[in-house]
């Protein structure tokens, strides 16, 4: 992608095929955010990948220069994308866009469905529901004072941050109706580690990504169950992004490649052994 750099967020969805032959598969499209770059690749039915840049609907909308985008999420017929300080909503016809002035930057999170959690420094926890403007659902009084990392919705209660838990450069804490309640163990244990991701594993499964100490696993009451790092099998103990195939097994992106964690305490490695360039995976998708 001409000017395209650093590529920041990913996201695979399937599209309905253009094709009028009856019972054609499903097009696969992926969303891209870059520095210099927002729009998505569609695959036709040669094969081959095609870009389309958004980038003159964004100017049209009235953003000139929407600056990196950090995350971007399938959302309908389109998608969200969040950079430093604004949210931009394509629905497949248009943009909407929000500014959220943020410090250092925005924080977003993937919720179920189209839905997206917002994390804005002194203001609180929004949440962006489609054809809804982001709501706040949670100020910072009521959140944990450092500033968030992670979150994971409730399996009880997803559309609500009750349960949520929330992952802040200082621990780990669940949300409550009232406030929330720190989980002692597992902050302790990603404490100082500069926890970056997580993801949950089913049932009452969370695993926890640091930069310093690998992999952290974890009950959602917070007892660590699992460590995965150098020691059982990882390449590094950087882990820059995570996430779950749907068939369950991890997929971790590190400073020096790529981990499948098929079990716990099982790990393959995808490095330049295996052709993978120079660079810091920092997002994952399957």
């Amino acid at each position: 992608i001409d000017g395209a750099y650093a590529f920041r967020a990913l996201a695979i969805e399937a599209t309905p095929s253009t094709s009028a032959t009856a019972g054609a598969a499903a097009t696969q499209r992926v969303w891209v955010g870059a520095v210099g770059a927002i729009g998505h690749f569609d695959r036709d039915a040669t094969g081959t990948w095609r870009f389309t840049s958004l980038r003159d609907r964004v100017t049209a909308a009235g953003l000139t220069h929407p600056g990196d985008v950090w995350f971007v999420h399938p959302a309908g017929a389109g998608a969200v994308f969040v950079t430093s300080q604004h949210v931009l909503r394509w629905d497949g016809a248009r943009f909407e866009i929000w500014r959220l002035p943020a410090t250092p930057r925005l924080q977003a999170f993937a919720g179920g469905g189209a839905r997206v959690w917002l994390f804005q420094h002194g203001v609180g926890l929004l949440r962006l529901d489609p054809g809804l403007p982001p709501q706040l659902a949670r100020t910072a009084g009521n959140l944990p004072p450092a500033p968030m990392v992670w979150a994971l919705e409730s399996p009880a209660a997803a559309a609500s941050p009750d349960g949520m838990l929330v992952g802040t450069t200082d621990g780990v804490a669940r949300l409550t109706t009232t406030g929330y309640a720190p989980l002692p163990e597992l902050s302790a244990a990603v404490r100082g580690n500069f926890p970056t991701s997580a993801v949950a594993l089913g049932g009452d499964a969370v695993a926890v990504g640091t930069f310093k100490a690998g992999l952290i696993v974890a009950t959602r009451g917070g007892a660590i169950t699992a460590r995965i790092n150098s020691v059982s099998g990882l390449a590094d103990d950087s882990i820059n992004a995570l996430t779950r195939a749907p068939h369950g097994a991890l997929w971790i992106g590190l400073g020096n490649g790529l981990a499948r964690v098929a079990g716990l305490g099982v790990a393959s490695v995808f490095d330049r052994r295996l052709g993978l360039g120079l660079g810091v995976p920092r997002k994952v998708v399957q």
